[in-house]
């Protein structure tokens, strides 16, 4: 699990979930405070930004919000794009 500095990662139930013995499961992977770099979700939304949406015009928030959808399902088909933002920062070899 890799963790960035989110104020949802250091909430109450993530901390009770880990008291309980979860975190001997899990392998945790801290961020520092601002590492986008090393952030595969960075790299998710930028593929998704430049290619997914890189010429789309919405003229509403509806319309954007279908747009993101498909993207996200698109994206969902392209190991390569997930792999390589997994990949890049180094968290698989």
């Amino acid at each position: 699990m890799i963790w960035d500095g989110a104020a949802i990662h250091r909430c109450r139930e993530v901390k009770h979930f880990l008291a309980t013995g979860a975190a001997r499961r899990l392998k945790l992977l801290w961020l520092p405070g601002y590492a986008p770099e090393l952030n595969p979700a960075q790299g998710l939304w930028r593929w998704l930004k430049r290619v997914a949406l890189g010429n789309v015009c919405c003229e509403t928030l509806d319309e954007l919000r279908d747009e993101l959808r498909l993207a996200f399902a698109r994206l969902r088909h392209r190991t390569d794009v997930l792999d390589a933002c997994i990949r890049r920062p180094g968290y698989m070899h």
